[in-house]
């Protein structure tokens, strides 16, 4: 219940206006009773729908080893971005490198822009806090006279073929193990990608459509 006394009908009319515009704009009673546990994993569920096993997975792992212990107990409206930098630092200290503080980010990012696109925030703490900063790292690949003795060592392996294909294709792993026969056109000498397979934890194996 609210009161306020004011001296002119107008300074009334105009704190009723902004009271109904500041209610219109909060989450609702039970919204502001939700912790970010608690919403990380009606997330994840709406994930399963979108996203590929091993995709949901990682998103869980991260939140299990990295958000929830340190914010999982907090209310998501009361989770400010000096709550979110104090993490990162925590998890520097902690010895984790900076990717992985990264994906950190990233996942968090994915979590409270969700919680504003539902109305259960008016604003998303993360647009205040910087992306933490990753070297990228130099990739070093074969030069032709070490893949030449690389393929000597294969002809006598049983995936010889296999990895003649992953030296002149390109393609990842994912996408040369989902490979089937029926994607083979030997008449044109063209392999069709069509699928990738990928290593689920505590899941197993899945054949999912290829990036």
């Amino acid at each position: 219940r609210l009161s306020m006394y004011g001296k002119t009908r107008m300074q009334c009319r105009d704190w009723i206006r902004q009271t109904l515009t500041k209610n219109e704009d909060s989450p609702a009673f039970e919204d502001k009773q939700l912790t970010l546990e608690r919403y990380v994993e009606t997330w994840l569920s709406y994930k399963k729908l979108s996203q590929r096993p091993r995709t949901v997975h990682s998103y869980r792992r991260m939140a299990e080893l990295y958000l929830l212990p340190r914010l999982g107990k907090m209310l998501l409206k009361d989770i400010r971005p000096g709550h979110i930098q104090q993490l990162y630092k925590n998890m520097q200290a902690d010895g984790k490198g900076a990717r992985t503080i990264q994906l950190a980010h990233v996942v968090l990012q994915c979590i409270f822009r969700q919680a504003v696109r539902e109305g259960m925030l008016r604003r998303n703490p993360l647009e205040v806090v910087e992306r933490p900063r990753v070297e990228t790292a130099e990739f070093h690949i074969l030069n032709e006279e070490q893949v030449r003795r690389f393929m000597i060592f294969a002809s006598e392996s049983r995936y010889e073929t296999l990895f003649h294909l992953a030296l002149t294709s390109g393609m990842r792993k994912g996408e040369l193990l989902g490979l089937k026969w029926c994607d083979v056109n030997w008449v044109k000498g063209v392999v069709n990608v069509q699928r990738q397979l990928q290593i689920v934890p505590d899941q197993g194996v899945a054949l999912v459509a290829p990036k």
